[in-house]
């Protein structure tokens, strides 16, 4: 009689496989450390969970002086809530026995790592975007919508993280002991250590607290993560409007333009509608063949530097400045929820003989969990970043 399932495959593999999992969920894992999460066991009950949050009393500058004989009347506490909903998630893979067998490289191992990794970008990936949801924003020289955001005036400065700080403060952001964090787009790092302030005071002093921690200043603490948020030419704009005129494959290294006007070799475009799942930047290498442009990107392969995406006639081509998002997290400023029994960073599940011929073993991930956002407790900084990156965000 053939095998059954799981319980059949030898502990050291279930061991290993776990292992490898769980390192590679957790080295993922940025925006997941300022979450307050919470446990929830099976038979607790709700569809989903509501976590008040109670405001400061005000104070009365010595006002209320009590009276001689009679009681004082209570003050209410002013509170609002939060409402996380859990729901259950995952993804997995399938492999054959051919596959195992004929592959150059111990396909269980890597596929474990790649599950793991996939659980944690989900995660981050949720978090990120409740984060983001919020209209809470601040700008550098009185500027109000992004689109005015230029990198002549409007870059990261001390002055500006000073005032993002005393904002948050003022908001009643409760930070992280005395220091907020705030995780950054990789393209921003130049920016900020590239300040007089950091450069002064030594960039990574004193020892980081937190993973992927690249700098301190202004009772700010810089994660940096490809997770942190880039918003490609979303900026003030500088070239007309154009878009394409024809599809494009992924991968091809040429694009043609309805109008090239002012587009030159060096120039870094946004292909694609801005903010779309398939929107993504390049470099113009080679414009004399306008309205053809030669292009480098980030390629849809291992030795491809074209296009990511395909990409549809008429997408839109722009050049503008890209801009960085500065979010401010404190203590209480995402709240977070998941079962027992699949813990923060999910469980691994392995399953063999899912077939009749007990060639197909399938690995993946489950969670089950929940994010919510206090859209009060989080402040958004959006600056006009320096740097263009190759590909999405």
């Amino acid at each position: 009689m053939g095998k059954t399932g799981v319980a059949e495959l030898d502990d050291s593999v279930k061991v290993k496989y776990m292992t490898d999992y769980l390192l590679a969920a957790a080295n993922r894992s940025v925006w997941s450390q300022f979450v307050d999460w919470d446990s929830i066991k099976e038979g607790q009950g709700g569809s989903s969970f509501n976590f008040v949050a109670y405001e400061a009393m005000e104070s009365d500058d010595l006002g209320a002086k009590l009276p001689e004989k009679d009681d004082i009347e209570a003050t209410a506490l002013t509170d609002s809530s939060i409402t996380v909903t859990p729901y259950e998630y995952g993804r997995r893979v399938t492999l054959t026995s051919l596959l195992r067998f004929q592959s150059h490289v111990k396909t269980r191992e890597a596929t474990a790592r790649l599950v793991g990794q996939n659980m944690t970008d989900t995660v981050e990936r949720a978090i990120r975007r409740g984060v983001l949801g919020g209209t809470n924003t601040f700008m550098p020289s009185g500027v109000v919508a992004r689109t005015g955001l230029d990198t002549t005036s409007d870059k990261v400065s001390f002055t500006f993280l000073s005032q993002l700080v005393a904002m948050a403060n003022s908001m009643g952001i409760e930070p992280f002991g005395e220091e907020f964090v705030a995780v950054i787009h990789p393209a921003l790092e130049p920016d900020i250590i590239g300040l007089t302030e950091v450069k002064g005071i030594g960039y990574n002093y004193p020892e980081p607290l937190y993973k992927g921690e690249m700098a301190r200043l202004c009772g700010i603490r810089f994660v940096r993560s490809r997770f942190g948020k880039l918003y490609l030419s979303g900026g003030t704009v500088a070239q007309a409007a154009t878009d394409l005129n024809g599809a494009v494959v992924a991968g091809a290294t040429s694009i043609t333009v309805t109008t090239g006007t002012g587009l030159a070799a060096g120039d870094w475009i946004t292909i694609g509608t801005l903010e779309s799942a398939t929107a993504e930047q390049v470099q113009i290498t080679d414009a004399s063949g306008t309205p053809t442009l030669v292009i480098k990107g980030a390629g849809n392969g291992a030795s491809n530097f074209g296009l990511k995406y395909a990409h549809a006639d008429a997408e839109a081509v722009t050049e503008a400045a890209n801009v960085a998002a500065i979010c401010l997290l404190g203590a209480n400023s995402v709240k977070g929820l998941y079962g027992s029994n699949t813990g923060k960073y999910g469980k691994s599940v392995i399953k063999e003989d899912i077939d009749s011929l007990n060639r197909l073993l399938s690995l993946g991930w489950y969670w089950y969990g929940g994010l919510g956002i206090v859209p009060k407790y989080v402040l958004r900084g959006e600056v006009a970043c320096g740097q263009n990156i190759f590909g999405g965000n």
